[in-house]
């Protein structure tokens, strides 16, 4: 995604037949599965699917061609990797305009046991310290109960909040529209390799 762009609902002409700008942004999507590393740019351009416009599909093209200029990548999960499950927050964790909530699922609804706390790497000091100390939480009754639910977690010992700079938040890949060195460097983070061209 170029930086510092914005797409808008209503800026430049309308597509003739919005269809072929679906089906792409379909396509897409079902690619982000095996591809996180343009999760945030095809969310972005899902955004238009009811009125696409030709800025719209310019900025699929530009996802397209990145595609294509790294078509041998891919998610790899080695079978001998011992390394256990780690997660990212951004400062905008809860990002819901509606429900001020983030989407979660419970690891045991998955059949994932953990015997250690799992840990949940925010570049946010001030989120550490309300969910980590008493004294932050007694100044914050005013949120909302449910927003407390990961202070829930931390006391359960089901997750940890270690602090990580943003220089190394991997999440902003998922969050944000990036350089392109800032992107390359976020996605060497992800399990993504690029596979061997097949003889």
């Amino acid at each position: 995604m170029e930086l510092n762009v914005k797409l808008h609902k209503e800026e430049g002409d309308l597509l003739a037949d919005p269809s072929l700008y679906r089906k792409l942004v379909g396509s897409l999507v079902y690619l982000t599965i095996t591809r996180p590393d343009i999760s945030f740019t095809v969310q972005q351009v899902s955004q238009f699917l009811q009125t696409p416009r030709h800025l719209h599909l310019a900025a699929v093209h530009r996802i397209i061609r990145y595609v294509h200029g790294t078509s041998a990548r891919g998610l790899f999960f080695p079978a001998s990797n011992a390394s256990r499950l780690a997660g990212y927050s951004n400062a905008n964790w809860a990002g819901c305009a509606d429900t001020h909530r983030s989407i979660t699922g419970l690891l045991a609804e998955l059949d994932f046991s953990e015997t250690t706390p799992t840990p949940l790497h925010a570049n946010n000091t001030s989120a550490i310290q309300i969910t980590a100390n008493l004294v932050y939480h007694e100044r914050t009754k005013h949120i909302e109960v449910d927003c407390h639910s990961i202070r829930e977690a931390f006391e359960a010992h089901v997750s940890a909040l270690p602090h990580i700079s943003t220089a190394l938040q991997i999440v902003d890949i998922f969050t944000n529209a990036l350089t392109r060195h800032r992107h390359c460097f976020l996605s060497s983070k992800l399990i993504l390799i690029d596979q061997p061209a097949s003889i």
